[in-house]
């Protein structure tokens, strides 16, 4: 199994968790939901299953940086969903929310800008039977 359909089963693994564990959390919660955690499993399911089974036929080598930064960046967004849902549904604001967004939005377009750069001389992922 290559790499891309490697992550790409993880991040549909992820995505499965986010969906099972919002549907339970809310079914123990007396009927309070939040839509933060029930969005939880969207940056798992564009940012992972769908970008990673569309890098599966790219061509240009991807730098380790992008690879890290994008995988942090996706983490960051599901934990701050994650993190501010259980904070909404017991009953609190949740104030750090901005914070997460920002961060998490900081990983991606570094992810973004470091993917764009050449790969010459730089570290690169190996390449796994695309």
């Amino acid at each position: 199994m290559n790499k891309w359909k490697k992550m790409q089963m993880i991040y549909a693994g992820v995505t499965a968790f986010c969906i099972i564990g919002t549907i339970i959390y809310e079914h123990f919660s007396y009927g309070e939901y939040s839509t933060l955690m029930r969005m939880s499993f969207l940056f798992s399911l564009l940012g992972g299953v769908v970008l990673y089974g569309g890098l599966r036929k790219w061509k240009r080598p991807i730098l380790t940086l992008a690879y890290c930064l994008w995988n942090s960046g996706i983490a960051i967004f599901i934990s701050g969903c994650l993190v501010g849902g259980i904070i909404t549904i017991s009953g609190r604001s949740f104030a750090y929310g901005a914070c997460y967004w920002a961060t998490g939005l900081i990983f991606l377009v570094t992810a973004v800008a470091a993917g764009a750069v050449p790969a010459k001389g730089r570290k690169i992922l190996p390449d796994d039977n695309r």
